[in-house]
């Protein structure tokens, strides 16, 4: 059976939302990344997955700056380790940008400070060598 786990939601300017996380096609099978709009009424609008070769996980979105959203996560099983994501969805869900970061850069949240700043919350993953 399929699974989805949301991390995070956003409020859409029409009162509807978008949620974010992962979605797997059995359990503990690799994940993708995946969004999902809704109206006010809970009806999904569309949902997108955002498949990439490796497992990667959404873990916060905001508002972007002029519409559309801003979604940070992780790559998780990376050549070079663990390495942070963030992406831009435009209001349909289509990727307008999206890049990675140094290994063992994770996103685990972001925050909107104001109509100009986004802060993102990260955390890092570090190995005991045991």
């Amino acid at each position: 059976d399929d699974e989805d786990n949301f991390r995070s939601v956003v409020e859409t300017a029409d009162s509807g939302f978008v949620a974010i996380g992962y979605h797997s096609p059995v359990a503990n099978a690799q994940r993708t990344m995946i969004a999902v709009r809704f109206d006010k009424t809970g009806a999904v609008v569309w949902s997108r997955l955002y498949p990439t070769i490796e497992t990667t996980v959404c873990k916060a979105i905001v508002p972007g700056n002029g519409g559309g959203y801003v979604i940070a996560g992780s790559i998780l099983n990376s050549i070079n380790g663990p390495e942070g994501l963030l992406f831009k969805i435009d209001d349909q869900g289509d990727v307008l940008w999206s890049n990675a970061y140094a290994p063992d850069m994770l996103f685990n949240d972001a925050v909107r400070v104001n109509e100009n700043v986004l802060a993102f919350v990260l955390g890092l993953r570090i190995g005991l060598g045991l």
